[in-house]
């Protein structure tokens, strides 16, 4: 199985904002840093397995795939 790491911030209020995803945790900050970051949760680590570029695609564009982020 392949992995797909990346960071996320999640937005507070969906209203407003996407969450900022990025390669890197210095990245992650970087963009919080010229965003507002009170409208954002801390960054985190996410580690996906996929088993090739389809269903990383349908984990990623289906509905309510975005489990590993909470």
């Amino acid at each position: 199985m392949a992995k797909l790491t990346y960071w996320v911030a999640r937005c507070k209020d969906d209203s407003e904002h996407y969450n900022i995803r990025t390669k890197t945790q210095k990245e992650c900050f970087q963009l919080l840093k010229e965003a507002n970051p009170g409208s954002y949760d801390p960054p985190k680590k996410v580690t996906l397995e996929y088993k090739d570029a389809f269903d990383l695609m349908h984990q990623c564009t289906s509905e309510g795939w975005g489990y590993w982020e909470v």
